[in-house]
């Protein structure tokens, strides 16, 4: 069964899903407008148990719907005043239908492995992998994936 975010979304006040399944940019999110400020990706742990984005998915229903693809999604929201907003993504941004580019997906690498890893690791990784086919193993490589402990 798909994923929830990537199937069929029903809400009744706004509406909020993954950036991915709505083809955003890595960590915005389709409910953004209703949301208050916030420095940093939209799925950062600190963000999502904040009261105003505990309030949206109080009032999102998220309807799996095993006709639906793995990188699809369909969202309806519900508005105060009764009118209805629909949205459909046949294919999400990442998805082999609609693959992000290199700089995309520098991009969201960047923001998954450098605030654990330390900044500008994501960059040491991708000289790295570069340089693959001339290095004499993986050592260097696998130095790299693990976190500094100073």
């Amino acid at each position: 069964m798909p994923r929830a975010t990537e199937s069929t979304m029903s809400a009744t006040g706004d509406a909020s899903t993954s950036s991915a399944s709505a083809g955003l940019p890595p960590g915005s999110s389709i409910a953004s407008p209703f949301l208050t400020p916030f420095r940093g990706p939209q799925y950062e742990d600190a963000r999502v148990v904040q009261d105003d984005v505990k309030a949206i998915r109080s009032r999102t229903t998220l309807t799996p719907d095993a006709s639906v693809n793995r990188d699809e999604v369909f969202i309806e929201a519900r508005l105060r005043d009764g009118s209805v907003l629909k949205h459909h993504v046949e294919h999400a941004r990442g998805s082999l239908a609609r693959p992000l580019t290199d700089d995309e997906l520098m991009d969201k690498v960047r923001l998954l492995v450098d605030p654990h890893l330390g900044d500008g690791t994501t960059a040491r990784l991708a000289t790295a992998v570069a340089g693959l086919d001339t290095a004499p193993d993986l050592a260097a490589l696998f130095k790299l994936c693990v976190p500094n402990e100073e």
